[in-house]
């Protein structure tokens, strides 16, 4: 069974800690431990054998972070227990995503380079890119990374993210057969696909803020589930250009219904 690994600012996280709703599986966005770090080594703090993945923040940058990441991942100590450094990614580009691997792994020093727990995410238009993709980054490694990484958009686009999470946790592309190495990145617009794919025996879990969102809009994960926008504007024609109505990221409290959202998630998969 795979977990569920909630998405949001930092007083988002703290408040589930608090109540005990965090879990120990988490998916941290890099831009976001750089801005606050003393807070997460805080959060990490209170976790049991936390399990952590340090993510790139390409969809938040629109560029995803580099070697950076690297110093992020000492600082907060995530060398110090089960953990993963998401290698750079460019959505449904397999050609800039192998630029991009390079050149992160140029800079680093080569032991280094080798011994980390690298999170591949390979990308490409169509399946067998992204296949073209994983073998990639693994001939610039010398091994398979640790752990690879499926995106939402996979699903969105193509289906499914089932074939390709069964491929990448099998032999082939996984060295410890015997243990699950996929994590699903981000919740797509198929409930029903993300429920299944995480319940793979090869798949570790799933992140998404959206649980979150649609239970700040008091709306049911299971039965008014959408993929909801982070931001939320209206444009009333004013000078002062369009008024933010939502914005997640500026979001400190959790509700009764988002409490619901994560328990019944997690109750499915």
């Amino acid at each position: 069974m795979g977990k569920y690994s909630p998405i949001g600012p930092l007083p988002i996280l703290q408040e589930l800690q608090r109540i005990n709703l965090l879990g120990n599986y988490l998916l941290l966005l890099g831009h976001d431990v750089r801005a606050h770090s003393a807070g997460y080594i805080e959060l990490l703090r209170g976790c049991v054998n936390p399990f952590v993945i340090l993510d790139n923040s390409a969809v938040e940058l629109g560029e995803p972070m580099m070697e950076e990441l690297v110093n992020i991942f000492y600082q907060i100590g995530a060398d110090k227990f089960r953990s993963a450094i998401v290698l750079p990614d460019v959505m449904g580009n397999r050609a800039k995503t192998l630029e991009s691997v390079e050149t992160m792994l140029r800079s680093i020093d080569g032991y280094t380079a080798c011994s980390l727990p690298w999170m591949g995410i390979p990308q490409g238009e169509t399946i067998a890119e992204v296949i073209q993709c994983a073998e990639g980054i693994r001939r610039m490694l010398g091994k398979n990374p640790s752990y690879w990484g499926v995106p939402r958009w996979i699903a969105n686009n193509l289906g499914t993210r089932k074939d390709i999470a069964k491929l990448l946790s099998g032999r082939d592309f996984n060295d410890n057969a015997y243990e699950p190495n996929v994590h699903l990145l981000g919740m797509s617009s198929n409930l029903d696909d993300d429920i299944t794919c995480a319940k793979l025996s090869g798949v570790m879990g799933i992140d998404s803020a959206n649980p979150i969102v649609l239970g700040l809009h008091v709306r049911d994960i299971m039965t008014q589930y959408e993929h909801m926008p982070r931001l939320e504007v209206e444009d009333h024609g004013s000078p002062y250009g369009e008024e933010v109505i939502f914005d997640y990221w500026q979001t400190k409290h959790i509700t009764p219904q988002v409490i619901a959202n994560i328990i019944k998630l997690r109750s499915v998969i």
